[in-house]
Formats: structure tokens, C-alpha cells, sequence
């Protein structure tokens, strides 16, 4: 069976947030930020590509496994680590964006994540094989390549400037009744996206755990979650209903990479 067809996943140009206004007389540190994005976008869609080829290992090769969580495959005599490899690029994109621009990485990464959950999905079954046994099949298949950088990346910075801009972007206002009927679908896709990332962030190593004895910041404790339904008001139960639901779905792969069944559950206890 034919894999699905390669997603464009770049966004227009958006004057608020890309404008090179916003940098004046700082020309180089807005050059670099936007090969920045290039990078981010070229390895997209190098992933892209990659999925429709049965041999992955250009971007997932065998030495990165345990990386992702994979059963380790046997790795062919000879063959060596490129800087091809997706864990390396993502981890050199995130060292290459400035400091003072992190968060708006961070908020383009967001965009991106949301243009691709509100396209429509389509089932690519090779790419759900090729993550079978590793707790990332546990993710939905269009937002797969987002948890992807993530974890590739293991940058603290971007992991805690992805987490805020996710959490405000759950947090905006909306009005069920006012808001026109086709752009439901879009502002669905845009909550329950950032909920399924954000429950999926739980098992960021700096975001601590019970059993490290570090506290979760309050946005991703799972009581804290549940409440909100019912702090929600009427204009955006529908809303808030759908985005805790993906958040809830997303702890899957918390249990399964950090085995922390126990932990979710001491804190529901609290309910």
C-alpha cells in the first residue's frame, strides 16, 4: 500500500510575528533567526519524504533507537552516524536559534503544529509500523514529527518556551456561539493540538516527575487539567472538553516511556 503523499507544513508570512520591524538595527540576528526556520522547515520536510520510503534509517538510523524509544535494530557493519540523522539536525536547529529568540521559535513551531492538525489526516500505515513498540506510536500520526523534535532536540529552553506558549494558547478566550461556523474546525484543531503536545511535554526530563521528586509545573498536572472542565464556561465547554481529552490521550506515552501509571494515578486520587 502506497504511503500518503508528502503534507506541506510551512505557514505564510505573518507580519506580528515575522516582520523584520520588530529587529531594527539587529539585521544579523534576524537573518539567523530565519535560517533558522529555514532548517526547522527543511528537516520537515525531509520527513516528509521519508515516509514514504521504506528505508529510514538516513534520518532514524539504527544508533538512534533507544533515543526514540525503539527496539534496537541491528546496525549494518560499516555503517556510520551522518549529520543527516533527524535527532542531530533538531538538536542543531534548537542551538542555533539566539536566546532572545526562542520564544519565537517556540510560537512557530505552534503555527505549524496547528496548520498540520487542522489539515485533513490521512492514515499512513507505514509510518505507524515503522513506530510500532516504541511509546511514540502512541501519538497521532500527523503530529508525530512535532514530538519527534521534540525529544531529537532535547532542548530545556524550547521545551519551557513551547510549554508557555501552549499553555496560552489554550488559555484564550473563545466563544462558541460568536465564532463563525468555519472556523470551528480550525480553533478545534488548534486546542486540541497544543493539548495533545503538551500532555505529550509531561515526559520532558525538565519538567520533573513524582518519582524524581521534583514537582510538575501546574499546567501539566493532570488534576489541575480535569478541573478547567469544569471551571469552563458554558461558551467554551465544547472547547475546553475536547483540548482535556487530547491532553489525557497524550498521557499514554508518558506511562509507556517512563512508566508512570502509578504517578498519574496518585494524582487523581486527589479528585
Amino acid at each position: 500500500k502506497q504511503s500518503a503523499a508528502p503534507r506541506d507544513l510551512s505557514v505564510p508570512f505573518d507580519a506580528a510575528r515575522d516582520s523584520r520591524l520588530h529587529h531594527r538595527g539587529r539585521e544579523q540576528a534576524y537573518a539567523l533567526r530565519e535560517r533558522c526556520r529555514d532548517r526547522f522547515l527543511d528537516l520537515l520536510r525531509d520527513y516528509e519524504a521519508a515516509r514514504r520510503d521504506a528505508n529510514r534509517e538516513r534520518l532514524f538510523p539504527p544508533a538512534d533507537d533507544a533515543f526514540f524509544f525503539r527496539k534496537r535494530r541491528p546496525q549494518r557493519r560499516g555503517a556510520r552516524q551522518t549529520r543527516d540523522a533527524f535527532r542531530d539536525r533538531a538538536s542543531q536547529v534548537c542551538r542555533a536559534v539566539p536566546p532572545e529568540h526562542v520564544g519565537w521559535f517556540a510560537r512557530v513551531f505552534t503555527d505549524i503544529l496547528t496548520a498540520a492538525a487542522a489539515a485533513e489526516d490521512v492514515y499512513d500505515e507505514a509510518d505507524d509500523a515503522f513506530w510500532a513498540g516504541s511509546p511514540l506510536e502512541t501519538v497521532p500520526g500527523q503530529l508525530r514529527i512535532f514530538a519527534l523534535f521534540v525529544v531529537g532536540a532535547d532542548a530545556k529552553a524550547f521545551s519551557d518556551s513551547l510549554r508557555e506558549v501552549l499553555v496560552a494558547t489554550l488559555s484564550e478566550d473563545v466563544d462558541a456561539d460568536a465564532l463563525p461556523r468555519t472556523r470551528v474546525g480550525e480553533a478545534l484543531a488548534k486546542r486540541t493540538a497544543g493539548a495533545a503536545l503538551l500532555g505529550f511535554l509531561r515526559s520532558a526530563p525538565n519538567f520533573g516527575s513524582s518519582s524524581q521528586g521534583r514537582p510538575r509545573p501546574a499546567d501539566l498536572d493532570v488534576v489541575r487539567v480535569l478541573q478547567s472542565v469544569n471551571d469552563a464556561s458554558d461558551a467554551r465547554a465544547y472547547f475546553v472538553a475536547a483540548w482535556v481529552c487530547a491532553f489525557l490521550a497524550a498521557l499514554q506515552f508518558d506511562a509507556a516511556s517512563r512508566r508512570e501509571d502509578t504517578a498519574i494515578m496518585d494524582e487523581l486520587e486527589a479528585l
